[in-house]
């Protein structure tokens, strides 16, 4: 026994469903891909944010250290001044 083939008609039917199979399947990664993109940008976005807070904290680090060191060369240079009136008990 031979198999049947598939009349034109049947034939049709079968590549008619398998093009709109595959239309939903590019309809679904089209989707994705936009939902994707959209979240790429969304990232980075928040990564230049991140980065100028970074860059503000960076900045205030600096600020701070300087201060800090004024503050103890300051404090190192009375403190030297001042020990030389210590008055020690008999």
């Amino acid at each position: 026994m031979r198999e049947k083939k598939p009349t034109p008609a049947q034939r049709e039917r079968i590549l008619d469903k398998q093009l709109h199979s595959l239309i939903e399947q590019l309809a679904s990664k089209q989707a994705q891909a936009e939902g994707l993109v959209s979240e790429i940008h969304i990232k980075g976005m928040e990564l230049e944010n991140l980065n100028g807070v970074w860059r503000q904290l960076e900045t205030s680090s600096v600020e701070v250290n300087a201060t800090r060191n004024r503050f103890v060369r300051s404090a190192s240079e009375k403190g030297s001044a001042s020990s030389d009136y210590i008055v020690e008990p008999n």
